[in-house]
């Protein structure tokens, strides 16, 4: 939870307002921010993609960098970009603006850096037999 107390820092932002985005729903959106922080509460996976818009959330790992769409995460190292939809569970690969892999993958959190790993072994070929 301190990761994201510290992106909302950074981002500028009151937590009234990230949490008006956050929850667009909800009666009382602070309270539930506030559970989050607390650790009382996890984000579900559209929130946890709003979070990221709404913060402008950039994701590294292992060479890559990439940015939170609204639909997915998008990393990129060197001609390679790879496009991750949580939704679907669905992974493209691209290289050169030439789709190369399409992925389906369990629509569960990974971490970042176990993600990136991930992309390096599938582009190394080490996981293709």
């Amino acid at each position: 939870m301190e990761d994201i107390k510290q992106a909302i820092i950074n981002s500028g932002l009151s937590k009234d307002t990230v949490a008006k985005d956050l929850f667009p729903s909800h009666t009382h959106p602070l309270r539930t921010l506030e559970r989050v922080l607390k650790g009382e509460r996890e984000l579900r996976e559209a929130e946890i993609q709003r979070l990221g818009k709404t913060l402008s959330i950039k994701v590294e790992g292992k060479g890559w960098k990439g940015i939170v769409l609204s639909d997915g995460v998008s990393l990129q190292k060197g001609p390679y970009t790879a496009i991750f939809y949580p939704e679907t569970g669905v992974c493209k690969v691209i290289k050169n603006e030439k789709k190369i892999y399409e992925v389906a993958m369990a629509p569960v959190f990974t971490p970042i850096q176990e993600f990136t790993k991930f992309l390096d072994d599938l582009i190394e070929g080490k996981l293709i037999t």
